[in-house]
């Protein structure tokens, strides 16, 4: 058995362990939650890197070079001993820097897949209660969809579709959703066999 199937077959893999085999393993993202090892889906998609890319873009333009924010792709955040790998994540307290993770993030935002429904009502519960964060995104990468999660406005969601200007409050960004999506290839739903009858 290797060390991963070790790992994820416990429900006790302490903080210490966990880093160490995910510092040896840089390529493959793994999350650590309530003591138990996750991995992480890679089959990101076209779709998703380039609307992870715009977001990115869109962010780092309007906080600037100078800014006191950090904006990290593909990073994790630590909170309460749980560590979570997130698609992109402006660090609420540059100040405080560890070369692995972040512990007070201002603004998440996650791309989702096929298996992400579950995953996202799991790690929302946890991320609300991390005490910096301000907004969670987490965007469809196949259809112009982004929903936004607020603390200020109680964790109740706001849903932006085409023709939508999305809001960013934690950061004072407005971007046009056809921005987010540019370069997306929209894919129509595949034909099913009835319609080559």
């Amino acid at each position: 058995m290797s060390m991963i199937d070790s790992l994820l077959d416990r429900t006790d893999v302490s903080v210490s362990e966990f880093l160490a085999y995910d510092e040896e393993n840089e390529y493959i993202y793994y999350e650590l939650i309530d003591g138990r090892v996750y991995m992480q889906n890679r089959g990101k998609s076209y779709n998703h890197g380039v609307v992870l890319g715009n977001l990115f873009m869109s962010i780092r333009t309007h906080i600037g070079e100078t800014s006191d924010y950090h904006v990290l792709m593909n990073f994790k955040v630590c909170h309460s001993q749980n560590f979570y790998q997130v698609d992109l994540i402006l660090d609420g307290n540059p100040n405080v820097v560890d070369i692995y993770f972040v512990r007070e993030p201002k603004l998440l935002i996650q791309g989702l897949g096929e298996t992400s429904t579950r995953e996202f009502k799991i790690k929302f519960a946890h991320y609300r209660n991390i005490p910096t964060l301000e907004e969670y995104a987490y965007f469809h990468p196949d259809i112009m969809r982004i929903d936004i999660f607020r603390r200020s406005d109680d964790w109740e969601g706001t849903r932006y579709e085409q023709g939508d200007d999305v809001e960013f409050k934690s950061i004072g960004l407005t971007v046009p959703i056809a921005q987010i999506y540019e370069d997306v290839i929209f894919i129509d739903p595949i034909p099913t066999t009835a319609q080559f009858s």
